[in-house]
């Protein structure tokens, strides 16, 4: 069931300051290493959105591919999709809205996952050239 997912939203608090995660395309794990990469097909991917750039998206990036390989570990995945995932989930880094003031953070969070929500509300993966 987790990795049937084309959307998962992990938000990011540390010293004060809110930051969201996407892993994108986690349905797509299976076929995506037997594919070539282009900007028209869904493959599985992390964006990092930060309205101030105060998060370590390099950090962060370890320790949601831990987490997935965790997962895939748990559940038994197949050999394929935990060879895919040990090379790591590419981080995306989007141009977004950066917030002027030290407090709206969490609506920046908020702002964000509905803009998610809306590219994927109908089942459609998120591709590369989305971004």
């Amino acid at each position: 069931m987790f990795f049937q997912k084309i959307l998962i939203f992990i938000p990011i608090n540390e010293q004060l300051h809110w930051s969201l995660v996407a892993v994108l395309n986690l349905n797509a794990l299976e076929s995506s290493s037997s594919r070539k990469m282009s900007s028209d097909t869904a493959f599985p991917f992390l964006m990092h959105l930060d309205s101030t750039k105060a998060h370590s998206s390099t950090k962060i990036a370890c320790l949601v591919n831990d987490w997935i390989r965790y997962k895939q570990d748990q559940s038994g995945g197949s050999s394929t999709s935990r060879s895919r995932t040990r090379g790591a989930l590419a981080m995306v880094y989007p141009a977004i809205a950066q917030q002027e003031n030290g407090f709206d953070f969490s609506l920046y969070c908020c702002h964000f996952a509905y803009g998610l929500l809306k590219v994927v509300q109908h089942g459609s993966p998120f591709i590369y050239k989305d971004v």
